[in-house]
């Protein structure tokens, strides 16, 4: 396989230059100490070419001995390209290696891969970030083929904005929206309906919005959760609202969600009414938490005019639609109670299985979240809708070489799929994660230029974390059968007399 000791980069057009950039810069991330310069092409053995016959969201890429070309149509698919190229790097003494031969045509199996990145305080993560956090979390989900981010106004007349964080939250959006168009990647706004408003009152305060984004692609109104409108007025609402916001984007689409408002049993045969009679202002339909109808059967009643786009959350682990085991639901109370609803979660087995049983449905999803500590769900699903037979250990490699540059991806992408096992049973009966714990403890020690990566900490903390309630559950029984001992020599005792 190809090693460069040294990139000479060529790259001709605008958004090829903006790319090798970008893209010189997580090189000297990774190695502040390789040579890299630009040069013409015939130098060069790192070229980014345009090529218009590629959609935006495919690329190629084309690997010989003494050249890797990244071929794409604009920014995003260069993004794309070069994530691919960072996913299969490893270091090489003071170079840097490809692990394989990358070549090829790559192209979706989902048109619709994006990630929910509210600025608000129920999040535990974004509301202490910069703009410059944000920036880099855009690249980081784009190597995983993420199109999409998803964005949360606030409601009319109601900021909850914190201490943590930094910025006016619509003067957040509208600048959040601007990095997005920077990079190609598509702009969706949550944004829920408000008790009291009138039509024209919400219509007005959106298009006052809208009309400040440099970038609108989706709105996302929910059915319900939050909501309680009924479904005719929804569907209106939807309808002109649709309106401004295509009067400000001509290209935004309307996304209205089924999730049923639980005041109202009939919503969703209802909803299902109005959308028959085949609005144009709506383009489709995203089925979430609190749905009026299993998906497969929501997709037999909505007219095939509307595609489906899944709101799966990979964030939560109790009281959601997919909690812990949710095929059986026998995550043990002892975890359940000691880690509850928003610990670090990586979950890549279950929601491999919950992505199968989905696709057939959906145009694609795009993920509710409430933070960093489903980062590795995140690039799991996102590979998933970029490559749906992928295999789970070839993602997590790739997060790992991705991520934790420099250290073993295997025995990390090992120890991330132990997480996961830590779960499973009584954890009083569960020795691996002790094992897994201790696995931690060598990668802390072997690479302690770790112990300065969040992504590592808070897996690290995780692995803890269950070590501790293990321990603590292997206390309190061994407390309950010295009790129950002391009861039984009393029963004894007393019976003598």
């Amino acid at each position: 396989m190809i090693k460069y000791t040294e990139f000479e980069i060529f790259a001709q057009t605008p958004s090829s230059t903006k790319a090798a950039e970008l893209f010189a810069d997580e090189i000297r991330i990774r190695n502040k100490d390789i040579n890299i310069n630009f040069c013409g092409d015939n130098e060069a053995n790192f070229l980014f070419i345009e090529d218009a016959s590629l959609s935006k969201d495919s690329y190629s890429i084309i690997c010989s001995d003494k050249s890797t070309s990244l071929h794409a149509s604009g920014i995003r698919g260069f993004i794309f390209a070069f994530g691919m190229f960072l996913r299969k790097i490893e270091k090489d003494g003071n170079a840097i290696s490809l692990t394989e031969d990358i070549s090829g045509v790559y192209s979706p199996d989902k048109a619709i891969r994006g990630h929910q990145i509210g600025y608000r305080t129920t999040p535990n993560t974004y509301d202490a970030w910069s703009y410059e956090d944000y920036r880099r979390y855009y690249l980081d989900m784009m190597f995983f083929g993420t199109n999409t981010v998803e964005h949360i106004p606030y409601q009319s007349g109601v900021s909850h904005r914190n201490r943590l964080m930094k910025y006016d939250e619509e003067e957040f959006i509208v600048n959040a929206s601007a990095m997005a168009d920077e990079f190609d990647l598509d702009v969706s706004v949550w944004h829920p309906n408000n008790d009291g408003e009138t039509i024209e009152f919400a219509v007005e305060r959106r298009r006052k919005l809208y009309e400040k984004m440099p970038r609108l692609n989706v709105v996302f109104p929910p059915g319900g959760d939050p909501g309680e409108l009924q479904p005719e007025e929804f569907v209106l609402r939807c309808r002109e609202i649709a309106k401004a916001a295509k009067a400000a984007h001509p290209e935004c689409q309307m996304w209205p969600s089924a999730q049923q408002p639980h005041s109202i049993p009939d919503w969703g045969i209802r909803f299902i009414g109005e959308m028959e009679e085949l609005p144009d202002e709506i383009d489709g339909v995203i089925i979430g938490p609190n749905k009026a109808f299993p998906i497969d059967e929501l997709r037999r009643r909505l007219p095939a005019k509307y595609p489906l786009r899944l709101y799966p959350d990979i964030t939560h682990n109790v009281r959601c639609e997919y909690p812990v085991h949710f095929d059986r639901d026998d995550w043990h109370f002892a975890l359940t109670t000691g880690l509850s609803r928003e610990c670090t979660n990586p979950r890549p087995r279950e929601y491999r299985l919950i992505h199968r049983l989905t696709r057939p449905y959906v145009a694609g999803s795009v993920s509710y979240s409430e933070g960093i500590t489903d980062d590795v769900n995140k690039a799991v699903w996102a590979d998933m809708d970029f490559f749906p037979d992928c295999d789970l250990n070839t993602s997590l490699l790739d997060y790992c070489r991705l991520f934790f540059f420099g250290a073993d991806a295997q025995k990390l992408a090992d120890s991330i799929l132990l997480l996961e096992l830590n779960w499973q049973c009584d954890p009083a009966e569960n020795p691996s994660i002790d094992n897994t714990l201790r696995i931690y403890d060598e990668l802390s020690a072997d690479y302690p230029f770790l112990n300065d990566n969040w992504r590592f900490l808070q897996l690290y903390m995780r692995a803890k974390c269950d070590w501790v309630l293990r321990h603590r559950r292997l206390f309190e029984l061994a407390l309950i059968k010295k009790c129950e001992e002391i009861k039984k020599k009393i029963r004894k005792n007393n019976h003598k007399f």
